[in-house]
């Protein structure tokens, strides 16, 4: 008798980056077999019945998944008898469409519609483009960009979608993380091949800014990387552009050198996690992971003065402020 799970989308706006506190009652969900059914359910009633892949469906954060209110079971009977269906919620980010300027949250709903989304070689189209921003970042084993799709449609909220090519796929694989553990000190983060970012920051990306990720564990290609000696696992992470993937003109004001209103040229350095990152890695980090944004401007000698080291040399003689941001 196959278990059938139902995930009811709803409209809620994600404002924490903690689980949601009744996620934890349900102990068997993490267990589901490969011959299991999960069945989703869009806000709109569409596309209802229509089976996910219970790897999808495990590598979904579950702060995404709201049961408040606890679970709901429908009982009724099959052809092979007494099935049972537990209802819940998806935490979905976004009410329709919604403008740049009006959303400070960027997902793969809102993304500029240029992709087919894939997990797992499961086509992703209109609200399931959601379950690109809801997947645990620890719990993606692969993503490959390719330029072009095989498909005509681009499946996203465009209309009409048949007028529309798509310009690539992503491709997003998963791997089950239920009984892994993260060694720190044997796994390294690569942004964009030269950033060592620390697991936190890794974290903290936006998935709907990844272009590519690849887990380089096999001995013979650690060899090929000495700089990292002593490491068991390589986690290289290529992104997008900002604006490759938000459809938005970035104003004066969001640039990390600007002239304030004094007529003096500004430079602000970001530091996250205790890492200094440039503005367009900033930009795609999910805000709502920041614990606390600590904002210090040159005034501040003793407070600004740890950090002087981390300025570019040509950046000293600006006016100068720090943003740090603790995850």
């Amino acid at each position: 008798m196959k278990l059938k799970i139902s995930i009811l989308a709803v409209l809620i706006w994600v404002v924490s980056c903690s689980s949601l506190p009744h996620f934890n009652k349900t102990k068997n969900l993490g267990d589901l077999g490969e011959n299991d059914e999960v069945l989703f359910f869009n806000p709109e009633n569409i596309d209802v019945n229509e089976v996910i892949l219970p790897s999808i469906f495990k590598a979904l954060n579950p702060k995404y998944i709201a049961n408040t209110y606890g679970f709901t079971k429908e009982c009724g009977v099959d052809d092979e008898g007494m099935d049972t269906e537990i209802v819940f919620s998806l935490v979905a980010f976004d009410q329709n469409i919604p403008q740049y300027n009006t959303k400070v949250l960027f997902t793969s709903l809102n993304a500029q519609n240029k992709w087919n989304y894939y997990i797992n070689n499961f086509l992703l189209h209109n609200y399931k483009r959601a379950f690109v921003s809801a997947l645990m970042l620890q719990a993606i084993e692969k993503i490959e960009f390719i330029p072009t799709d095989t498909l005509v449609k681009l499946y996203a909220f465009d209309k009409p979608q048949s007028m529309k090519m798509s310009e690539g796929s992503i491709h997003f694989y998963t791997r089950s993380i239920a009984k892994n553990t993260v060694n720190d000190r044997k796994t390294v983060y690569v942004l964009n091949d030269s950033l060592v970012i620390t697991r936190k920051i890794y974290e903290a990306i936006n998935p709907v800014f990844l272009r590519s990720l690849n887990r380089i564990t096999d001995p013979a290609e650690l060899k090929k990387n000495p700089q990292y000696k002593g490491k068991k696992e390589i986690v290289k992470i290529d992104v997008f552009r900002f604006e490759e993937v938000i459809d938005r003109q970035v104003s004066n004001k969001e640039k990390d050198e600007i002239t304030v209103s004094t007529g003096f040229p500004s430079y602000t350095l970001y530091v996250v996690d205790n890492i200094p990152i440039e503005y367009d890695i900033y930009k795609i980090l999910n805000k709502n992971c920041f614990k606390e944004i600590r904002y210090i401007d040159e005034d501040a000698e003793k407070s600004i003065a740890p950090y002087l080291d981390l300025f570019p040399k040509e950046k000293l003689k600006l006016e100068k402020e720090i943003v740090v941001v603790i995850l």
